[in-house]
């Protein structure tokens, strides 16, 4: 057999607790943008919200046709039906796992007591169901994910909202002009401010070249 399988192959990537934790966070926190839902392929089009919050005698709900209707009055059915679009075979060997067909998420739905709307859901295709538990896990040692340092990014907001603009002082509009550097060696006064001396030394260099060439046409005049 060519290339068998391994025991030694690395068959599990193991990934720590608190990645998963905050995973599931961030993927409920992702949900509440519809922009994000709907690049994930959801059809939220026509819903009227998100998250949609809905009333606590929905819980009680015990028949499929019920939750159905319930979903077609919410403009969350063309969710429903891209799932029943998307039910497929398989390809490859998944087949020979029994795993069969494959299918599209659709809506998610988080109760808080179970009255029947588990049983009224769970006949739908591509529903997920959750529930919302309200004591501490007694394994996790009432554990909690930490803390962003900025509880609302939305800094522009909080810079431009008037109680912050009411305590600012008024802005000093200093303007600053780029000042053009010229060349010493062209421009006197700027090679004055440098070296004071350079005037001096200017004078000096003119009268010793005037002294040389009274010298120079003297001894012309003497041959």
């Amino acid at each position: 057999m060519f290339a068998p399988t391994k025991t030694w192959r690395l068959w599990h990537c193991r990934v720590n607790t608190t990645q998963k934790r905050y995973a599931i966070c961030s993927a409920l926190a992702a949900s509440a943008l519809p922009v994000l839902v709907m690049s994930k392929g959801h059809r939220i089009e026509e819903a009227p919200e998100l998250p949609l919050v809905v009333e606590d005698k929905v819980e009680g709900y015990k028949r499929t046709k019920e939750a159905a209707l319930l979903l077609k009055k919410l403009k969350a059915w063309n969710d429903i039906k891209k799932v029943y679009a998307s039910q497929r075979m398989r390809p490859g060997k998944g087949k020979m796992r029994n795993h069969h067909h494959i299918q599209h998420r659709g809506p998610c739905i988080i109760y808080n007591e179970d009255n029947g709307i588990i049983k009224a859901f769970r006949n739908i295709p591509g529903i997920t169901l959750l529930n919302m538990r309200h004591k501490a896990a007694s394994l996790k040692s009432n554990y909690n994910l930490p803390m962003h340092k900025m509880l609302n990014t939305d800094l522009s907001r909080i810079l431009k909202s008037p109680e912050i603009q009411r305590a600012l002082r008024a802005s000093h509009k200093k303007i600053h002009r780029r000042v053009l550097k010229k060349n010493p060696l062209k421009h006197l006064r700027i090679m004055l401010k440098l070296n004071p001396y350079a005037k001096t030394m200017s004078q000096n260099t003119i009268l010793r070249q005037a002294k040389n060439h009274k010298i120079r046409m003297d001894r012309q005049q003497q041959h």
